[in-house]
């Protein structure tokens, strides 16, 4: 059995692809003070406590946090000269020509950026 979850603002989706094939799926409020036990409730309902083999959680509340700019202050702890790799990424650009291309900002400002220096043996 495949179990994955979405929670939302609003709702949280519960869905299982059960081995014979049949494909159950529920939605319930989401109150954020109890969406495990809403969640856990769901798979008692469906018959998959237990019996899981692979379970995918998602959740829509964060990436909306994210887009919104409405998550919870972020610092980012990274090896001694890589302060800026969240500025720099892959290098892609929708059309490396167009000079008025603004990037997304970083989810981490740099000044909440810090460096630590390391060494990391095989030991």
């Amino acid at each position: 059995m495949r179990l994955g979850f979405d929670i939302g603002g609003t709702f949280t989706d519960i869905v299982s692809f059960a081995d014979d094939g049949r494909i159950l799926s529920e939605k319930v409020l989401s109150l954020h003070d109890r969406i495990g036990q809403d969640v856990v409730e769901c798979m008692r309902r469906q018959d998959s406590v237990g019996r899981a083999e692979i379970f995918v959680h998602a959740t829509t509340v964060g990436s909306n946090a994210v887009i919104e700019g409405t998550a919870a202050p972020t610092a980012l702890i990274t090896t001694d000269g890589f302060r800026d790799i969240l500025e720099l990424r892959d290098q892609r650009r929708p059309n490396i020509y167009d000079p008025n291309w603004e990037r997304v900002p970083a989810l981490v400002p740099r000044q909440a950026r810090l460096e630590v220096t390391e060494r990391i043996l095989s030991t």
